[in-house]
């Protein structure tokens, strides 16, 4: 079918579909930069998207690097196109005698709509002062990796969940009490900087409501089981460090009470900060702002004109100890600073618990927070999901973007015993110079073990397995694990061997930065994504092959590398469908430049591993991803 046609019984759904659709197209074409890969587009307007003749798949088609289909779309006939359109789009058949037009349609106008998302991120990207082209395509292939599928099936269950509102008290009692887990596996890095702490105290103070604090306690684990934090951790843990609650703080400073007993340092934390803070320096020298922080002590108040005006003035640069009697105007009228923070204050907080959450209702959770301007990244929602797998866990330890608090229970057993190769690991990820965004080191080693070891489901009509985008493939290997598949990945011995074996790769990969990988690798110090992942993957799968071996096949194999790499050209087009043909061409090159035959260095990985998605991968090296004609 070349043309969609209105059927009668639904014109109006029909209409409505299309003109939405005619809308996002036209938007696309509206921009007047373009991401590395995105051709240029001629502007058009909604009224020139004509459903009734071919223009419509003419305009689609000139805004298709916007819309990163990730597979090309077939130009030659209009039954072609709509066929390889709905095959795209995950629609199961790929001719409109199987899917409906509205079906179609609305597949399109979401398709769409997550497409003016991205360039609405790139664009905002683009206009920062101290932005880069670069700098802005990689937040708009992040805005299409952070994408969630809406028509993802949602669970039969239903959500044990209570809304309400709590006193600042009952936060910090649980918290006293050691009730309250801030840092469970799945919840993002500490990103919060001091005058962002101090400001969101200085909310409290001004009585401004503060968004909902959600917490999970699972009572299946029991019903002293501890309060996760699944969403909140930056504030709770700026108001327990401005009052000197924080589990940590109180850990350290018990520590310290019991090795000097007669100085009273425990009521000094309580009463008298600064003078804690001498008492301090007398014993163990000068206790810095690096300290400070590491301990989760108390931080003071932002100083300056400019801040904490008229009433509050008072309180400028002042530490909670030090104004903990003084008044501030509530929504209960006014009340002492120590009663909004623990007492029985009218301030209160939303507060959403769940009682009972299976990891697919934490997705569903994480996905709707989301839609509503939380913003978490695709790696944060990853973590959620998986948390429970040790696999997810060690990824996350393993890559650095997780640093357990003292004295907290290892998240990840099969770690243990392998701290110096991690160390080594951590060493090498920061050689790269990777983004700053969050859990950027996770997304890149979880990259590359879902590319060594897992293949995706291939169609029996192609002839090519089709791998779909980064984040799809990396939560299909956990899907696989977290079904019950993949059974050596559930062990820890494996997943210590594995964890091993990437460590001794990274550090050969990252000594040689300067000598044999290529300056195109990089922009400035900072590898590439696409390359780091491609480069890292053959030289582990040759390190599983070559064991201690490898440093000396990589110092000898130099010269064939470097031959080999001036033939790897990054693709000109963004799709993820020429993203993998590269990565798999750098891969497979490397493997052979090493001495490795890659069959043999596919059976390796599957003997020692259970599973290995070379075979899959090296199918794509030097395949031709461009469309039909």
């Amino acid at each position: 079918m070349s043309e969609i046609q209105p059927e009668p019984a639904i014109d109006e759904v029909l209409t409505q579909l299309q003109q939405d659709v005619a809308e996002r197209l036209a938007t696309l074409s509206l921009a007047a930069e373009y991401p590395n890969g995105v051709s240029a587009v001629d502007l058009f307007e909604a009224e020139d998207v004509d459903f009734g003749s071919g223009s419509w798949r003419e305009r689609l088609l000139s805004v298709e690097g916007w819309l990163n289909m990730g597979v090309p779309l077939v130009r030659s006939s209009p039954e072609a196109f709509v066929d390889s359109l709905s095959d795209a789009l995950g629609l199961a058949t790929t001719s409109l005698g199987g899917v409906s037009t509205a079906g179609l349609l609305e597949k399109l106008h979401v398709h769409a709509d997550t497409a003016v998302h991205a360039q609405r991120n790139f664009i905002e990207e683009m206009e920062r002062e101290d932005s880069t082209p670069e700098a802005a395509t990689a937040r708009w292939r992040a805005a299409w990796d952070d994408n969630t599928d809406d028509e993802e099936e949602q669970s039969s269950e239903p959500v044990n969940a209570a809304a309400d509102t709590w006193r600042v008290k009952e936060f910090v009692d649980l918290a006293r009490e050691g009730d309250i887990n801030l840092a469970p596996s799945y919840q993002r890095s500490d990103v919060w900087s001091l005058s962002a702490r101090q400001m969101l105290i200085e909310s409290i103070l001004r009585g401004i409501p503060l968004p909902s604090i959600i917490l999970l306690n699972d009572q299946d684990r029991g019903a002293s089981s501890p309060y996760d934090v699944v969403d909140g951790r930056q504030r709770l843990t700026s108001i327990f460090r401005f009052i000197g609650a924080h589990p940590t703080a109180l850990t350290k400073v018990d520590e310290v009470d019991k090795e000097n007993p007669d100085l009273g340092l425990k009521n000094l934390f309580r009463t008298d900060y600064p003078k804690f803070k001498r008492a301090w320096r007398s014993l163990y020298g000068s206790l810095s702002a690096k300290d400070e922080e590491k301990y989760y002590f108390p931080f003071k108040l932002r100083t300056g004109d400019h801040v904490m005006q008229g009433p509050l003035e008072a309180l400028r640069g002042k530490y909670y100890s030090q104004i903990q009697k003084n008044e501030v105007r509530t929504a209960g009228g006014t009340e002492p600073i120590r009663k909004i923070f623990e007492s029985a204050s009218q301030y209160k907080v939303p507060v959403i618990v769940y009682t009972k959450a299976t990891p697919k209702q934490i997705h569903e959770v994480f996905n709707l927070y989301n839609k509503q301007g939380v913003h978490l990244n695709a790696e944060e929602i990853r973590n959620a999901i998986f948390h429970e797998l040790e696999i997810t866990r060690a990824i996350l330890l393993a890559s650095g973007d997780f640093t357990p608090v003292e004295g907290q229970k290892s998240i990840a057993p099969s770690l243990d015993g392998i701290t110096s190769e991690i160390s080594a690991l951590h060493e090498a990820l920061e050689s790269y110079h990777l983004t700053t965004a969050r859990y950027r080191s996770s997304k890149i080693v979880s990259w590359v073990i879902a590319t060594l070891l897992h293949s995706p489901d291939a169609p029996s009509h192609a002839r090519l397995p089709r791998y779909g985008s980064t984040s799809k493939h990396l939560d299909s290997l956990l899907q696989r694990v977290q079904s019950g598949g993949y059974l050596q990945l559930q062990s820890a011995d494996a997943l210590t061997d594995l964890f091993t074996t990437l460590a001794a790769a990274a550090e050969v990969h990252s000594s040689v930065q300067g000598e044999v990988w290529t300056e195109e690798f990089k922009q400035g110090a900072k590898w590439l994504d696409l390359e780091l992942v491609g480069s890292l993957v053959g030289v582990l799968a040759a390190a599983v092959m070559l064991g201690d071996d490898l440093a000396d096949a990589m110092e000898n194999s130099s010269d064939r590398l470097s031959l080999v790499m001036s033939s790897w050209k990054r693709p000109a087009n963004a799709q993820s469908a020429s993203q993998w043909v590269y990565v798999a061409t750098i891969a497979r090159g490397t493997v052979i430049a090493l001495g490795v035959d890659p069959a043999q260095a596919h059976a390796a990985v599957a003997k020692r591993f259970g599973v290995s998605g070379l075979q899959s991968l090296f199918s794509l090296a030097g395949s031709d991803t461009s469309p039909s004609s």
